[in-house]
């Protein structure tokens, strides 16, 4: 996983410090490094975002924008909002449920 051979001693020692697994160090690391990095909060939800792997509502959550934001966001980086067809999935959950 990792070469530099300091580092994993270092993790080596992360139960010491009160975690339970090098793991749940490294997530505890990832989330206090975005919460000091807006921009790289950002470009992580547009990214999940424009994939489809969140909704509008998280990539807010994540980014830390409002829905205005956020869309000027998404513009500015040429990624054009998903929309949900409401008609259809009506259609599909009555399918489903065989009405």
């Amino acid at each position: 996983m990792f070469k530099d051979r300091l580092l994993i001693e270092e993790l080596e020692e992360v139960k010491k410090l009160g975690f339970k697994s090098k793991e749940e160090f490294i997530a505890e690391s990832i989330r206090t490094y975005l919460a000091a990095r807006k921009d790289l909060r950002v470009a992580l939800a547009v990214n999940l975002y424009k994939d489809e792997k969140i909704s509008v509502g998280k990539a807010m959550e994540i980014s830390g924008l409002n829905i205005e934001e956020l869309k000027e966001e998404l513009e500015k980086r040429g990624i054009k909002r998903i929309t949900f067809d409401t008609e259809a999935a009506s259609e599909n959950v009555l399918g489903y449920l065989g009405r």
